[in-house]
Formats: structure tokens, C-alpha cells, sequence
């Protein structure tokens, strides 16, 4: 991992690798979000009828749970205060939890 600064010294910039997924992780990624899709499909279809607007909300949110289970994630250790944590591997800024600094991620293919 390479750490730079920007210009005006506010944020991180950060040179990950991307990590390997294996073929097994990727495949229950999709079958998590294929589900997801499925999920939501069906809370729209409920949504339509008017005894279905509760269970289609509670439906619609473990769709959105579903797919962020099955999006590829990767471990980042923040510069500044050296805290683990998971960001999606599709993410370009990152503000840490901890310490509120924002972090600028240029990934790169192994």
C-alpha cells in the first residue's frame, strides 16, 4: 500500500491492490445478489397492492442487505490513526470512521 498526500494536504491518497477473490467467494457473491434482485423483484410486486406496502419495506431492505453481502470487499488499514477497516473494492473515496479523514483509493490489478 502506498500513502501520498493531495496538494492541499486534506486527504490520503491510497494504491491498493485489489485483492484475488476466489472462484467460490464469486459465486456465492452472485447467488447473494441474485437473491437481492429476486427480493426487490417481489417487493416492487407487493408494493402494487395495498396489504402488501409493509412486508414489501421489509422485503426491499433485506434485498438491499442481500446485494451489499454479495459486493466484493477488501480490508484498509487508515494512515492516520492505523484502524482497520472494510470498504467496498469498487470504492474511490473513503472517510474513516475513527479519526474522519477522507481517503482518496486509486485501485490496482495484481
Amino acid at each position: 500500500m502506498e500513502v501520498k498526500t493531495t496538494a492541499s494536504g486534506d486527504a490520503y491518497v491510497l494504491e491498493l491492490r485489489k485483492e484475488k477473490v476466489s472462484v467460490a467467494k464469486r459465486l456465492v457473491g452472485t447467488l447473494w445478489i441474485a437473491l437481492g434482485i429476486a427480493c426487490f423483484i417481489i417487493a416492487v410486486i407487493l408494493f402494487t397492492t395495498i396489504i402488501g406496502i409493509i412486508p414489501a419495506a421489509f422485503i426491499c431492505l433485506c434485498a438491499i442487505g442481500c446485494i451489499y453481502l454479495g459486493m466484493a470487499k477488501q480490508k484498509v488499514t487508515c494512515p492516520n490513526c492505523d484502524r482497520t477497516m472494510t470498504v467496498l473494492q469498487r470504492t474511490r473515496k473513503w472517510k474513516c470512521t475513527a479519526c474522519k479523514r477522507l481517503a482518496l483509493i486509486n485501485w490496482i490489478d495484481k
